[in-house]
């Protein structure tokens, strides 16, 4: 068994300005000021918490790197933690180009709510269906012991986080569907077992 902390990335540009989307693409939006101290902080406190070995394993997209780094920086308890980018855990991808981004209004229209939210496709973007199949595919492999260690840190967004916890708990669509989203940087506890 290994104790398992989901962490959001900290506040990111585009979590105050959604405008950002139109110039930088999502992967390279970076945290904000606040987000780098959200993201220290809860370094700080995972500090004080772990005990035996700790792995990071982060998105490849920025905001999500720098938080990871910066949790790291604060592990002083944990000189040996490794640091692991995974690129199954990147965002909940809707947004391809900056046109999809003049268009993202389209992707929270009726039609998706009528459709049913949970597997809505707009265009090229991924429904929450694909979401849940990539963190069911993350979550194999943590159950499978890709990632060794007494803790693993899991530094990604908000919607993955929530697709694992739904693979986790055996949540149905709508108790999925029914959770909140984690702020930046909260830290979510679970145990992961090696049983399927």
């Amino acid at each position: 068994m290994q104790n398992l902390y989901l962490v959001r990335h900290g506040q990111s540009q585009a979590n105050v300005d959604e405008e950002i989307y139109k110039s930088i693409p999502d992967h390279r939006i970076a945290l904000t000021d606040k987000g780098q101290t959200q993201a220290a902080f809860a370094g700080k406190e995972l500090n004080y918490t772990l005990q035996g070995s700790t792995r990071i394993v982060h998105s490849p997209w920025l905001r999500a790197k720098q938080t990871a780094d910066l949790i790291k920086e604060q592990l002083i308890f944990h000189k040996t933690t490794v640091l692991v980018e995974d690129p199954l855990i990147y965002e909940h991808s809707i947004l391809h180009s900056y046109e999809d981004m003049k268009n993202k209004e389209d992707y929270y229209s009726h039609e998706k709510y009528s459709f049913g939210s949970f597997w809505y496709k707009s265009g090229t973007s991924e429904s929450l269906a694909d979401v849940y199949a990539r963190a069911r595919i993350f979550v194999n492999d943590l159950k499978a012991g890709r990632y060794q260690g007494d803790n693993l840190i899991i530094v990604s967004h908000g919607l993955f986080i929530l697709m694992v916890r739904g693979v986790l708990h055996n949540l149905s669509v709508q108790e999925i569907l029914d959770l909140y989203l984690p702020n930046n940087c909260q830290i979510l506890h679970e145990i992961i077992s090696n049983e399927y």
